[in-house]
């Protein structure tokens, strides 16, 4: 080979040499900036390169905002969101007795990080079995058949936030449609199975009316012992009664015999007057101002037990309907017998002119008394409530009603 041959190789290889090395230097620039904003002009320039090194720095510093930014705006559904805290319920298991309605949220308890306002409180409350137990409004649970369903409470602004009860449905002994019993009354044991005995703990005047009882026929008894009477009560009266309630116009009249337990200004503790009472459409008590004779008639004593009754004496009283004709029993023993006003118990025949007996129901009630009432009986078996009244050798009856000065 030539000397000048040899001179031309070497010069190119010299230029390939160089192309590598600035080829290799571009790269290098080029991976150094791929996080910045692509570079649409390429120079050597001190100025060029200031520009290009204040860009990457800007854009680098973009980058881990933008990164930041999706963190903290998560979507609306997002647990890391969440005001509520947790939902819990009060019990696993709840009792409830057929008929019977109660809030549901008295057993759950919703806690949120902060102050929780209206709208952030508000939970969806369904029944697995509506059968059992039905839910109005996501409040009110009612109970409308025998048996067990499970209640999910779940958070409406959370719904990862959600917990469950257990609702068992079990069968009364008072009638809840029709019976006046305040909160606080103590019912759990108010079937004979389970005992028998209701207790009247409220302190609220209270109506228990048996269910599934009633007729032109019936016998009602039970005994009863006074443990206290509010404050504001001078004249409390329980025993027990009838109710013509739904089966007459006026539809809600009644006949009571009771314990006049009057305790008046005196602080009396020491009863023994039994008497008896007419009341027209629930509210016209014989012994009110105005109430004449023919609308309604009382009778304050119509026996007197020889053992005066106080607190914490068990007394027992008894009655049983015959059409318009009741009949009255203090311990077991009978005392006296009333024809009620016809009208009372009773549906008119524009045909006849008269009245023909409708039925009632029966029941026990207080006023605004603290009272056990156990060993209670009531029956529209027309056999047994013959042989009840058939055990009286000589009907006595009222005649000599009590008069008010109206």
């Amino acid at each position: 080979m030539s000397i000048k041959m040899f001179k031309r190789l070497s010069l190119v290889a010299l230029v390939a040499c160089v192309s590598t090395i600035a080829s290799c230097s571009n790269n290098t620039s080029s991976a150094s900036s791929s996080s910045s904003t692509p570079i649409t002009s390429s120079t050597t320039s001190a100025s060029s390169a200031t520009s290009s090194s204040s860009s990457s720095s800007s854009s680098s510093t973009k980058t881990p905002s933008s990164s930041s930014s999706s963190t903290a705006k998560p979507s609306s559904s997002s647990v890391a969101d969440s005001v509520i805290k947790s939902l819990t319920a009060k019990s696993e298991n709840v009792s409830m007795k057929i008929d019977e309605s109660l809030n549901a949220a008295n057993y759950y308890v919703l806690t949120g990080k902060t102050s929780l306002n209206a709208k952030q409180k508000l939970c969806t409350v369904v029944s697995e079995n509506e059968n059992i137990v039905s839910v109005v409004n996501n409040k009110t649970m009612k109970a409308k058949g025998l048996g067990t369903t499970k209640i999910i409470v779940t958070s409406k602004v959370d719904k990862t936030k959600s917990c469950s009860f257990i609702v068992t449905v079990t069968d009364v002994y008072f009638d809840r449609t029709e019976s006046l019993i305040p909160a606080g009354d103590e019912m759990d044991k108010e079937l004979k199975e389970d005992g028998g005995v209701i207790r009247t703990s409220s302190v609220n005047t209270g109506e228990y009316m048996v269910k599934g009882v009633s007729g032109t026929k019936v016998f009602v008894e039970t005994e009863f012992t006074i443990h206290s009477v509010a404050n504001s009560e001078k004249y409390p009266k329980i025993g027990v009664f009838a109710s013509s309630v739904g089966n007459t116009d006026p539809n809600n009249n009644k006949l009571y015999l009771f314990l006049n337990a009057v305790i008046g200004a005196s602080n009396n503790t020491s009863w023994d007057g039994i008497g008896i009472c007419e009341v027209e459409n629930g509210t016209n008590w014989a012994w009110n101002p105005g109430v004449g004779d023919t609308t309604a008639r009382h009778k304050d004593f119509i026996y007197n037990i020889p053992e005066a009754v106080t607190y914490e004496t068990k007394v027992k009283l008894g009655m049983a309907r015959d059409g318009f004709t009741f009949h009255f029993w203090v311990n077991d023993v009978y005392v006296k017998s009333a024809v009620i006003l016809d009208y009372l118990m009773g549906t008119y025949d524009s045909t006849t002119l008269t009245y023909t007996p409708a039925d009632s129901m029966v029941g026990f009630f207080q006023f605004n008394s603290d009272v056990t009432f156990e060993n209670y009986d009531a029956t529209a078996d027309e056999a047994k409530v013959n042989e009840k009244i058939a055990s009286i050798a000589e009907p006595v009856y009222v005649t000599d009603w009590d008069q008010d000065s109206n």
